[in-house]
């Protein structure tokens, strides 16, 4: 419902559907696979507060109303200074004038108010950044009604049910680095999802070794694309 970065959001129909009714995600960031299904029965796990926090608020707090009254920002606007806003709606309004940041934005960029380019401009688009994250969290908040989310860590969660357990972590490498909780135990992550009982499904990219991972391809035009993407997929 909101930009992250690391989303899922171009290529999420190129992993498996589910298997099973229950969907948890130890990583959940934007948790953009179970918004695909998001009837299922839908776990999320998130050490980072600030994207915890925004979960929590729009799956048991927010209403209609108040996405609805998220203030329009123009170019210059600072976040910080609003102080008739929440400290979770300032960072949900965060990620949409920063988009595909790991931390929410402050100052609305050219970016995130592009409706002043001109039309001939690739970059124009007729809502801004705001208007966006306004109308797909309007289309899912009553879908994510159900779900659950827990701000803690995928060692902390000792449950370990049937589940499509979809896991991505922040990557080995480089990319990796760019998330505000980014240490991970490689070969223990690799552990837990060799023993998650269900559908196993583990994001990486290019490098990436703790897992037999191989290339996430996508049909393109007839032919046969490689992405970047690499996945590993319980048997």
């Amino acid at each position: 419902m909101f930009s992250y970065y690391g989303s899922k959001s171009k290529i999420v129909s190129l992993y498996p559907p589910p298997r099973y009714d229950c969907i948890i995600e130890p990583f959940a960031g934007s948790a953009r696979y179970s918004l695909k299904y998001p009837e299922n029965d839908v776990t999320l796990l998130e050490i980072d507060p600030v994207i915890y926090g925004i979960w929590y608020w729009l799956i048991h707090e927010a209403t209609r109303s108040d996405i609805e009254l998220l203030p329009q920002l123009k170019r210059g606007d600072d976040l910080r200074k609003m102080t008739q806003l929440s400290s979770v709606e300032k960072d949900l309004l965060g990620f949409a004038v920063g988009f595909g940041r790991s931390s929410p934005g402050n100052v609305v960029t050219p970016r995130a108010d592009a409706t002043g380019w001109p039309k001939e401009d690739s970059r124009w688009r007729p809502n801004n950044a705001v208007d966006l994250l306004k109308t797909n969290i309007l289309k899912a908040l009553d879908k994510v009604r159900h779900w659950k989310v827990f701000c803690k860590s995928y060692c902390q969660y000792k449950i370990n049910r049937e589940s499509v357990w979809f896991i991505d972590p922040p990557y080995q490498y480089s990319a990796g680095r760019c998330y505000t909780y980014n240490q991970i135990d490689y070969r223990k992550l690799a552990s837990y999802c060799k023993t998650r009982n269900g559908q196993t499904i583990v994001c990486e990219g290019n490098g990436a070794d703790w897992l037999p991972f191989v290339e996430l391809k996508t049909s393109h035009s007839g032919s046969w694309r490689t992405l970047k993407e690499k996945v590993w997929v319980s048997v």
